[in-house]
């Protein structure tokens, strides 16, 4: 980030260098600071899909801490990228959760979803997309529906790693290991070293109570990317507090922190924050914490939170 301001300070006309210091401050959750210079970028011309998304991402960062107005303005920001780009996945994903989420709309976020294949008739990714947003309205229907998705991105692309991927990991996670292993085993060539599959084979391990494994498999995976993974390091902290070891879990927990970057901990963090504090016996301070992210937390874990 440093170097891209010093460049930009040098030739301020250097479009695709302010765009990749966006990109940057996003990463680093820097929102407001990304929100300016996505303003900037658009003004002096970069007034295409892209450039709309990742206003509408800093937006949507900043809404996230409260500001709902921000959120209002992301979707429209959003809305605009959809129209300069029809079946932009990425985009139509984010409209359709933030319709969801955040205005109550799960009729209209219904409708981007769907329009979608339009413009995607052929295409795994966006049944993957399709997948993700089915998945995440917690209902037993939509679970029926996102995994016919799956079903979908595998018959369009059987070698697509990443809807084999995600067709093992929703396995392991319903317990059904079988068919987890199946998956994996479709996968040809398997990827050496893939940080993915090691979680899953953990998420597998897991599921048939194998905790030891499970770690020992997380723990491998950690080490191939030098404790660089956030995902993995983030499993393994909390099965291990699951399992009471608060000591082994504190340097995961702050190697997470450190990995997620911003000025703030991430819902996600204190989430692993209240867990530790629930093993101490430090009750009052757990339910502090859990309530502080009860409406900013992935639906994936809210059943976990409550």
């Amino acid at each position: 980030i440093q170097v891209h301001r010093q460049i930009l300070s040098i030739a301020p006309d250097r479009q695709p260098v302010r765009k990749r210091l966006i990109e940057l401050q996003l990463k680093n959750h820097a929102y407001q600071a990304a929100e300016i210079l996505a303003r900037e970028y658009i003004k002096k011309g970069a007034d295409d899909a892209d450039a709309h998304r990742l206003l509408a991402h800093a937006l949507e960062g900043i809404g996230f801490s409260g500001e709902t107005k921000a959120l209002d303005e992301a979707i429209q920001e959003y809305e605009t990228a959809e129209r300069k780009q029809p079946g932009d996945i990425i985009g139509a994903e984010r409209l359709a959760y933030l319709y969801r989420s955040k205005t109550n709309d799960p009729a209209k976020a219904r409708q981007i979803m769907d329009a979608l294949l339009k413009y995607n008739t052929n295409s795994a990714p966006a049944r993957l997309a399709r997948f993700r947003f089915f998945l995440t309205l917690g209902t037993p229907e939509s679970a029926k529906l996102a995994m016919t998705e799956i079903d979908e991105a595998l018959k369009i692309a059987p070698g697509d790693l990443d809807a084999r991927l995600i067709a093992a990991e929703t396995a392991a996670q319903r317990g059904d290991a079988a068919t987890a292993r199946r998956h994996l085993a479709a996968i040809n060539p398997r990827p050496a070293n893939d940080l993915r599959i090691n979680l899953i084979e953990g998420l597998i391990e897991l599921g048939e109570q194998r905790t030891d494994d499970a770690i020992q498999s997380w723990r491998a995976g950690l080490v191939q990317t030098g404790g660089a993974n956030a995902d993995l390091t983030w499993r393994l902290a909390h099965v291990l507090l699951q399992l009471g070891r608060v000591r082994d879990a504190e340097p995961l927990m702050s190697q997470y922190r450190r990995l997620t970057g911003g000025t703030e901990p991430t819902p996600e963090y204190r989430y692993l924050v209240a867990l530790a504090y629930l093993r101490m016996g430090r009750t009052n301070e757990a339910v502090k914490e859990l309530e502080a992210i009860r409406y900013k937390m992935d639906k994936a874990l809210e059943g976990q939170l409550y």
